[in-house]
Order: C-alpha cells, then structure tokens, then sequence
C-alpha cells in the first residue's frame, strides 16, 4: 500500500479528481466521461446507485453543477487500485425547478487504472448533517 503525497501515482489520482470535478462544473460531459470507468457504480448521497449511462445521463439532463470543492483527501494505492477518501462540498441546481442545492459529504472513490489512466469505478457519498 502506498499514501505517500509525493508519490507520482497519488499526485495522478489527485489530478484525475481535480479534472473530474472542473468537468462537472464546466458541464464538459465528453470530458467527465473520460475520466469513468465502463463498470462505474455512483450512489449518490440519498442512497440510489447509477451506472455509467444513468449517471452520465443525469450530470447532462438533471442537473448543473455550479461548484465543487474537495478537502482533505487521502489516496491509497494498491496496485492498480486508488482509494480516495475526503470531504466534498458541492452546489447543484436542479434543471426543472432552478433550485440551488448544497450539500457536504464524506465520500469515498475507488479509481482503476486502465490504458495508463486514471479512472473512476465507484463513487460513494455520505451527506453530513449541517
């Protein structure tokens, strides 16, 4: 197992998160698709779990993403598996009535590495209660 921040595989996931979360809020969706595993499992805070399709699916007709920041992040390696833990602070507005949402959680990332890239395979959110 490797944790090391000045390891060039942690400082590789750090950036594959970093560009996910622009994507999102850039509303770049060929980009944030790039970044996803084929396989990916994404459950959301309220519990419900998408696929790659439906998420991707959501992100272009659901919601904007109108910001997202990351603190305290932690990448453990193993192998050609990354997991991530940290804190994420996100504002989204709801495409059909325009509401602004934010919301805080814990979440934990699972990336592969597949082709020599970093790709995201699970994403699991925990709201924390304000």
């Amino acid at each position: 197992m490797t944790s090391d921040t000045n390891n060039a595989e942690v400082k590789a996931v750090h950036e594959a998160e970093r560009r996910r979360g622009k994507a999102l809020v850039a509303g770049n969706h060929d980009a944030l698709a790039q970044l996803l595993s084929p396989t990916l499992s994404h459950t959301h805070t309220p519990g419900h779990t998408e696929t790659l399709e439906e998420y991707l699916r959501f992100v272009r007709e659901d919601v904007f993403f109108l910001d997202i920041r990351r603190d305290k992040l932690t990448v453990r390696l193993f192998g050609t598996v990354a997991v991530m833990t940290g804190l994420m602070d996100s504002v989204i507005q709801i495409r059909a009535n325009e509401q602004t949402v934010s919301l805080r959680a814990q979440v934990l990332q699972v990336w592969l590495k597949q082709d020599e890239e970093w790709r995201l395979e699970a994403f699991q959110a925990t709201a924390i209660a304000a």
